[in-house]
């Protein structure tokens, strides 16, 4: 975030002044939950399955690119295991943020200044293999490359 918002009505056009530039990202989902046998109250209490995330390089200003449009595809080895569209997030990864944005300001904890917004998935999540290279491409930036040995990532 470029600036903070703390309008709870904002509109779009503002979210978007406010957003300093937009990159790939890459996250990591994990849980502390055996086997995945996760409740909501497990989910709040694990931090949401938060893992991590990696950002890329190539920032693009919100105005050069239609988040709507842009594909993404995950690939393990070379081979494709998830792919989308930012038209699957919430009709655009901007909707997301923006519905974020309105309920962090209504909650009296606005999206501020230096905040990084991850604005939801593109597809599907896939496991995780160790020692597998996974390459995460969306059009219009530079691709996200890392591997996981021994519950650590490599970028």
């Amino acid at each position: 975030m470029d600036k903070g918002l703390d309008d709870p009505q904002a509109p779009m056009a503002e979210l978007i002044r406010r957003v300093a530039y937009a990159v790939p990202a890459l996250e990591v989902v994990d849980t502390a939950i055996r086997d995945w046998n996760i409740k909501l109250v497990d989910t709040v209490a694990d931090n949401a399955s938060g893992g991590g995330f990696l950002l890329g390089l190539g920032a693009r200003r919100l105005t050069d690119i239609d988040l709507r449009l842009c594909g993404g595809i995950l690939s393990r080895n070379g081979s494709v295991v998830s792919r989308g569209l930012g038209v699957d997030c919430m009709g655009s990864p901007l909707n997301a943020m923006l519905w974020l944005a309105r309920r962090m300001a209504e909650l009296g904890q606005p999206l501020k200044e230096g905040d990084i917004v991850m604005s939801g998935a593109f597809g599907p999540m896939v496991p995780v293999r160790s020692g597998e290279v996974y390459l995460a491409e969306i059009s219009g930036f530079s691709p996200i490359q890392v591997n996981f040995e021994d519950g650590r990532a490599d970028a």
